[in-house]
């Protein structure tokens, strides 16, 4: 019986396709005034089975989180840049210290049974220099 289990499993796994992963965030780059952002990641190329890549950023790691871009991966881009007016509106002011960002890889059709993959959360780091 514990062969007969332990063969299914292995049966399992090795069926599995794992190809929908998420790219790896590289980068979070805010301009001088806080208003405008560019986000990196690493090559979509190196994932197979990638539809699309949403960008969606907070200014809290508690969210609410909101969909900042929608990027198709077969433009083979590994960043997108937006406003922070156009996305939160008048809200957030113009010096934000705190964007966070991940990633939601949306699969294309031969992998739309896998679902969804999601990336890490990165934060941004902001350093301030006083003379």
């Amino acid at each position: 019986m514990k062969r007969y289990l332990l063969s299914l499993i292995m049966i399992l796994l090795i069926g599995t396709s794992w190809a929908v992963v998420p790219p790896t965030l590289q980068c979070i780059n805010m301009n001088h005034n806080a208003t405008d952002c560019q986000v990196y990641w690493n090559h979509p190329n190196l994932y197979a089975g990638i539809s699309t890549i949403q960008v969606w950023v907070s200014t809290s790691a508690a969210g609410p989180y909101i969909l900042a871009q929608t990027v198709n991966a077969n433009d083979t881009v590994c960043s997108t840049q937006f406003n922070f007016n156009d996305v939160f509106g008048s809200t957030v002011g113009p010096n934000v210290d705190n964007m966070y960002c991940y990633l939601i890889v949306t699969p294309d059709a031969a992998h739309a049974t896998e679902g969804n993959a999601y990336s890490d959360t990165m934060r941004c780091m902001v350093l301030h220099l006083t003379p």
